[in-house]
């Protein structure tokens, strides 16, 4: 049971995470909504690549069988800080401007 409520708990946070994420380009969204002006293709890019990283990371939390699986889904990176090594959790992808 502690580990529905661990996976339960990633999944929330993951998806008030991408709610952030994508609540930073929403002005373009409505925008678009209100005067008919394009979204720009990266900003665009960068909402579908959220949404993606989104669903594959609550997969990823429903296939975790384990602790140790659970674990194993958070980001480790190399020595350099920036090269991700294994994981998925949290490794959102970057507005390219």
């Amino acid at each position: 049971k502690t580990l529905i409520g661990v996976k339960s708990n990633l999944k929330t946070e993951v998806n008030a995470q991408q709610k952030t994420l994508l609540g930073e380009s929403d002005w373009c969204v409505i925008r678009k909504a209100d005067k008919g002006t394009a979204i720009p293709s990266n900003i665009q890019t960068w909402r579908d690549a959220i949404r993606t990283k989104g669903d594959a990371m609550v997969s990823a939390i429903d296939g975790a069988a384990d602790t140790d699986a659970v674990e194993a889904l958070f980001v480790v990176y190399e020595d350099d800080g920036k090269t991700v090594k294994s994981g998925i959790l949290y490794d959102w992808p970057t507005l390219d401007e």
